[in-house]
């Protein structure tokens, strides 16, 4: 189970430094962000410090004791002090008593931290800190030491050397993976609390995405969700060890690049429609026809209106305004009122208006600017409407559940039926076909996340540990049988984790194979042969036209 921010603020108010640890992709990153959010809310004290900017520091190997607390430096004129990192967010906090600062030391045991740190070690223990007393308006107690380099100035005159105030405090993070690196010694570990930060389960990461971003990304991601924390528990843990597992905030990644409102590829609301679309059905509702409309930039921002007709064609059976107005239009009729679903709000208020007159453009458009209570549909502008494509689903008469997809979608909507009936403009629309087995789409963010970010680390979390045989389907049970010292329970285990990796790949199109022999064999990411990938689809080429004035503008 993961801690919480209000946890390791706890933590940090009583030892003054933490380390947050962990693999990669555990979120250490996500919390620092939400402890400086829930401070004040927790503390009572305003930050004026956020562990970012230029309160945060990535140590490395080469990070030095002048680097971050000071030293003489050359220049034109000789040598010159020149205080380090630390000591000028020593200094700022020095002056602001009444605030609390965050300094985040980034990759901490990737540096010498005994060098770096020096003497000045035994000042950032929490009962050596520096204490403002309010009668004296002034700083004292603690622990202060003189500096090898020479003179500090910390700006307040009541201190002699160098100390630490209580009002700072650090946050570091460790990555408990990389063993290229030297461990902690002792002396550094007493004076810090350290909180491990393991990976997500997949009932904590499905409920999580879902808050975040709904039941259609929480659906696509789950699977690998589930994958993931079964590679985890009962391959990587057992066989490697606890610090040799995988982070889930690639998946978080995937699902936020899923998310078509912010600018994704729109997989998981393509793998709705695509159940939609082959039941018939909607929230238990009958579809009774399907189709969908590329929306540009619209003119109105109030109406959101979508050019449905070629301008100078009354014909209401022109362009895509046929699917909502059909065949029986009263005639001389110019409006038609719509109801539109998105999202579970039911907006009422929208309309199909044909725009006549001398001045007009003659032109059908809907008109998204339907209400629910307070609501506007129109509110939604860039974030689902304009530069998208929007499937309608008719449920009853003038009665529409609409879906927003980026414009990436288009290819996979215009293979799911017949695209561009009638030409109306440059804008695309299509038909899409019911009742029938549609290929389901792969999103492509979730499988970016798997052959760019989530398998490399794998192979080089195995390959650090000669374990490569795990990833290799073949090989795998003869290199779990010669580890003695797991039980037969964990071989099984073991084994059903890695064909459930094979299987979880092999649907996202991808593999992962051994490449070479001997001393040069290594593993690499590739295509799943081309029988085991899902069909691509194939986009419909739309018919060239000019686009009219008015409506839906590029």
């Amino acid at each position: 189970m993961q801690p919480s921010a209000e946890e390791v603020i706890a933590v940090a108010r009583s030892f003054r430094n933490v380390v947050i640890e962990g693999p990669p992709g555990t979120g250490k990153t996500y919390l620092l962000d939400e402890i400086a959010q829930d401070w004040q809310a927790r503390t009572g004290r305003e930050l004026g410090g956020d562990a970012r900017g230029k309160w945060a520091i990535t140590l490395h190997p080469s990070t030095s004791y002048e680097d971050f607390i000071g030293g003489l430096r050359a220049d034109e004129d000789g040598f010159t002090y020149r205080p380090g990192f630390l000591q000028q967010r020593v200094k700022d906090a020095l002056e602001d008593p009444h605030k609390d600062f965050l300094v985040l030391l980034d990759e901490l045991n990737r540096a010498n931290v005994p060098r770096v740190l020096g003497d000045a070690m035994l000042t950032i223990e929490a009962s050596k800190r520096l204490r403002y007393e309010e009668q004296r308006e002034a700083w004292g107690g603690g622990l202060t030491v003189t500096l090898p380099s020479g003179d500090v100035d910390l700006g307040v005159e009541e201190i002699d050397g160098f100390g630490i105030p209580d009002n700072l405090y650090i946050l570091a993070t460790m990555n408990t993976t990389d063993r290229s690196v030297a461990g902690l010694d002792s002396a550094l570990r007493r004076r810090f609390a350290f909180v491990r930060l393991p990976p997500m389960g997949a009932a904590d990461m499905a409920q999580d995405i879902e808050a975040l971003y709904g039941t259609a990304i929480r659906a696509a991601i789950e699977p690998s969700a589930q994958t993931l924390s079964v590679l985890n528990d009962d391959l990587l843990q057992p066989v490697l060890g606890a610090d040799h597992v995988l982070g889930h905030s690639y998946l978080f990644d995937a699902a936020n690049a899923l998310d078509g409102t912010r600018g994704g590829d729109g997989g998981a609301e393509l793998a709705v429609l695509a159940e939609e679309l082959r039941t018939g059905t909607t929230g238990g509702r009958t579809i009774l026809e399907a189709f969908w409309v590329e929306v540009g930039k619209s003119t109105s921002v109030k109406r959101n209106q979508v050019d449905l007709s070629k301008r100078g064609r009354q014909n209401p059976a022109e362009g895509s305004a046929h699917f909502f107005l059909g065949p029986q239009l009263p005639a001389g009729a110019t409006t038609r009122p719509v109801t539109v679903e998105y999202n579970s709000t039911t907006y009422t208020g929208s309309e199909l208006k044909y725009y006549g007159g001398d001045r007009a453009n003659l032109t059908w458009r809907l008109n998204l600017n339907g209400t629910a209570g307070t609501e506007n549909i129109g509110d939604l502008g860039w974030t689902a409407i304009r530069l998208h494509a929007l499937v309608f689903l008719r449920v009853g008469s003038d009665h529409y559940v609409m879906r927003s997809l980026p414009l990436s979608a288009i290819a996979q909507l215009s293979a799911w039926g017949t695209a561009d009936q009638v030409p109306a403009s440059n804008r695309q629309f299509g038909r899409l076909t019911l009742h029938q087995a549609v290929p389901e789409p792969t999103p492509t963010a979730l499988r970016r996340a798997w052959q760019y970010a989530l398998l490399p680390q794998l192979i080089d979390l195995i390959a650090a540990q000669g374990a490569e045989a795990l990833l290799v389907s073949g090989d795998r049970a003869s290199f779990l049988l010669a580890r003695g010292d797991l039980t037969e329970a964990q071989r099984t285990a073991a084994e059903v984790a890695g064909t459930r990796l094979d299987d979880h790949l092999r649907a996202l199109g991808l593999q992962v194979r051994a490449d070479g022999t001997g001393l040069s064999r290594t593993l690499v990411v590739d295509q799943a042969p081309p029988h085991e990938q899902p069909p691509a689809p194939v986009r419909a080429a739309p018919e060239p036209d000019a686009e009219p004035n008015g409506g839906d503008q590029a």
